[in-house]
């Protein structure tokens, strides 16, 4: 780089010279103008002209050598990524995600040491806000997750909440189906059913009442997607069983509504109030009744899902047992 510099600052002097001459101006006038302030001040703009075009030539092969270095996480290639993270922001996520979150998502625990190592934040995300950790929580990968976590990275950290309009939108169009937005790796976890990394998310102090989306907590969301094992850890760990979302549903009466008379019980023994009224003024027993007691399809809500942005990458073993 330092000979490329040298380089273009002196085609800049040379243009700058060249130019003066062909507009008439003798070579005598030329030498007296380049006096040594001109001269100073012309290196000066030359310079910080020839810093702003290597900015803009590093910005612009960014995307690719981003892609060059998802290809080599992909293939496992310790030698590439080495190569790649000489010339590249490890933690760039101009292919969708950052490169741990995708070493992480494809189970390689070497390479996820081998980018800590190189400087890869734990908790750097993309725009969603989705990072290793929530990829770990998304396929189960426990001992990636204590990696993370003995790293720094925060386990009741949060991906970016959606708009009131967007979650309006969601109602109104389910054809939209956007991503959840709000999840922490508990969240995604919990409806996982990745119970190994349930535990170690709870020990790490992970947040049990973060919400996502309308309000949404992990204990709500585990009755939704009925996670029975997971309702339970959940509710051992201090969960709220009464915590209402947006719309004042209670996880008691999100369990009624899918018909599943064992999370009901499970919540009622953890102390769940049977008289709490939604925003509509239904009980649980309305729920309960509405559902006639067959158990529905899982479903998240207000026609929400749950999608990594790697779905199309096949992960390897998860190892959450």
């Amino acid at each position: 780089m330092t000979q490329r510099f040298w380089t273009l600052l002196g085609v800049l002097t040379a243009c700058v010279v060249t130019a003066a001459l062909v507009s008439g101006t003798t070579a005598d006038q030329v030498a007296r103008s380049l006096s040594r302030e001109r001269l100073v001040s012309g290196y000066v703009i030359s310079l910080l002209t020839v810093i702003w075009l290597l900015i803009l030539g590093r910005q612009a092969r960014e995307p690719k050598r981003q892609a060059a270095l998802a290809l080599a996480i992909a293939r496992g290639d310790a030698v590439a990524i080495g190569r790649a993270l000489r010339k590249v922001n490890v933690n760039g996520s101009a292919t969708g995600c950052t490169a741990l979150a995708r070493a992480t998502f494809l189970g390689r625990i070497e390479i996820c040491r081998q980018l800590l190592d190189a400087g890869a934040v734990p908790d750097a995300a993309n725009y969603r806000g989705y990072n290793a950790l929530c990829a770990a929580a998304d396929v189960g990968q426990v001992l990636i997750a204590h990696l993370l976590i003995q790293a720094g990275a925060n386990p009741s950290h949060q991906m970016r909440l959606h708009t009131a309009e967007q979650v309006q939108m969601a109602r109104l169009d389910p054809s939209a189906d956007p991503e959840l937005g709000g999840c922490t790796p508990l969240i995604l976890a919990t409806v996982g059913g990745h119970h190994n990394l349930v535990d170690l998310l709870i020990l790490a102090g992970a947040d049990l009442e973060a919400e996502a989306d309308e309000g949404e907590t992990a204990l709500s969301l585990a009755a939704a997607v009925r996670r029975v094992s997971v309702v339970s850890q959940l509710l051992s760990a201090g969960a709220d069983p009464n915590h209402a979302n947006a719309a004042g549903r209670t996880p008691l009466m999100v369990a009624a509504s899918t018909g599943a008379k064992n999370l009901c019980r499970a919540l009622i023994d953890a102390g769940a109030t049977l008289d709490a009224k939604d925003r509509e003024g239904r009980t649980f027993t309305d729920y309960l009744s509405a559902s006639s007691g067959v158990a529905a399809a899982p479903r998240m809500p207000s026609g929400f899902r749950l999608s990594p942005p790697l779905s199309g990458v096949r992960p390897i073993g998860t190892g959450s047992g």
